[in-house]
């Protein structure tokens, strides 16, 4: 989605659903559905280049321009579901951690989680979040990471896996982003220039917002839904 100067990309699958939107003075508007398969390999076409990537349309194509190289798609039809209505409005809590630390717990905790729900708990309390995980057979796993929090216990659910795709992503690659957008002369919260991430929640029954705690270009948004725990 291209206007009112910013880009902005979201997508879904239901259970849990990632945004993105950055400032960006692109004239005209575009408001389309993309293939992942075109995206994934436009990622590969960009990885290695320095430069900028130009896009266009017509009524049934997208056209993607990287360094010369030329990728074409075609446009999926139907209608996205209604974003905005999924993203949380009312969380009042937040919890602001180690994108890494977060990344290694959640990694050998989940190898003891219950193989059909891959659920994870995450009790989060004053100064610290607890994340365990149990298998009927196998047995349980427990670790502790710091955390940025002064409130009541609160215990979130999560699928293992989902938050592991995103810890994927964010972890180590941002870190080094805002790192660079600090040496450019922009102001980046980055902690002995670690990223750090936050959790934004109100409860253990509501949708959970993940995003970078930094300062950064762009403003990046994971919501997932929860588990009973």
């Amino acid at each position: 989605m291209v206007g009112d100067g910013t880009v902005k990309m979201v997508t879904t699958d239901g259970h849990r659903l990632a945004f993105i939107e950055k400032q960006e003075a692109i004239d005209g508007t575009m408001d389309s559905l993309i293939p992942k398969k075109a995206l994934v390999e436009l990622t590969k076409i960009a990885r290695d280049s320095d430069g900028e990537v130009s896009f266009g349309e017509d009524p049934n194509h997208i056209y993607f321009e990287v360094d010369g190289r030329l990728l074409i798609t075609r446009k999926l039809s139907g209608t996205f579901p209604n974003y905005e209505m999924v993203i949380p409005k009312g969380n009042d809590k937040t919890a602001t951690f180690d994108a890494e630390e977060m990344k290694a717990a959640i990694r050998r905790v989940s190898l003891m989680a219950d193989e059909r729900t891959r659920s994870v708990k995450l009790l989060i309390k004053s100064g610290e979040i607890e994340i365990s995980s149990q298998a009927a057979e196998e047995g349980e796993a427990n670790e502790v990471i710091s955390a940025e929090y002064q409130g009541e216990e609160v215990a979130l659910g999560f699928n293992s896996a989902y938050l592991q795709d995103f810890l994927n992503i964010v972890s180590g690659t941002e870190a080094e982003a805002a790192q660079a957008t600090e040496n450019e002369g922009e102001t980046v919260k980055v902690k002995d220039g670690r990223l750090r991430l936050a959790f934004d929640f109100k409860d253990s029954n509501a949708q959970t917002l993940i995003r970078m705690a930094n300062d950064t270009v762009y403003d990046y948004k994971y919501i997932v839904m929860p588990l009973r725990i």
